[in-house]
């Protein structure tokens, strides 16, 4: 049940969003602390093995190099599936508001559903304001494009392999194969997100008001 003295939509914007924060913060830290206890454990046994002797320490060490990788490529992973699921939420709440606010649009891609959105304020309102779509960023770039690589495997267009390839570069967040490596670049682009999203859903209610 919503909270009173909520929209719908300004509800689900922040619902979804704690429930998020949660488990983001949830599933990464059980990933890093799986891949920290084996990696304790390992630096252990090779000691005990070892007995003070080096050689022995690196020999028995590198028996666990393998699963060390699998750890941390969890780790990765996880942060990949937790990016698309940010954007889910973006994607979730935006076609929401069309249903809610009662938008005409035929509109699938989340840009085209914003300028949608911004269409219908303008015609409601009169405003002649053409630039209050600049008020609101969409997510950035990077996020964009990174979610559409995880999601299909690969970008279709020359000119957004490019980009993501050069945008990457610029960010040290993200890997060489494009991992991300700081789990604050998937936070920092929900709070993005949210902070829009409030913002649009301030603009349409204001219709009513």
């Amino acid at each position: 049940m919503f909270a009173k003295g909520r929209s719908n939509v300004k509800a689900m914007i922040q619902d979804q969003y704690e429930i998020l924060v949660e488990m983001i913060r949830h599933i990464d830290t059980i990933y890093q602390n799986n891949a920290s206890d084996f990696e304790q454990e390992a630096n252990n046994y090779a000691s005990e093995a070892a007995n003070g002797d080096m050689d022995v320490y690196n020999s028995v060490r590198q028996l666990f190099v393998d699963e060390e990788f699998r750890n941390e490529f969890k780790c990765y992973e996880a942060r990949k599936m937790l990016l698309c699921m940010v954007f889910s939420y973006y994607e979730s709440v935006i076609n929401e508001m069309v249903c809610y606010y009662g938008v005409n649009t035929k509109a699938k891609n989340p840009s085209d559903i914003i300028k949608a959105l911004y269409k219908f304020y303008k015609e409601q309102t009169a405003t002649q304001k053409d630039n209050v779509i600049d008020i609101v960023d969409e997510p950035s770039e990077l996020a964009r494009l990174l979610r559409n690589k995880y999601m299909h495997g690969r970008l279709a267009k020359d000119e957004d392999r490019k980009q993501l390839s050069e945008l990457s570069l610029n960010d040290d967040r993200i890997g060489c194969v494009y991992y991300i490596k700081d789990l604050s670049f998937v936070t920092e682009t929900l709070e993005g997100i949210k902070g829009n999203l409030l913002k649009i859903e301030e603009l349409l209610s204001s219709i009513s008001k």
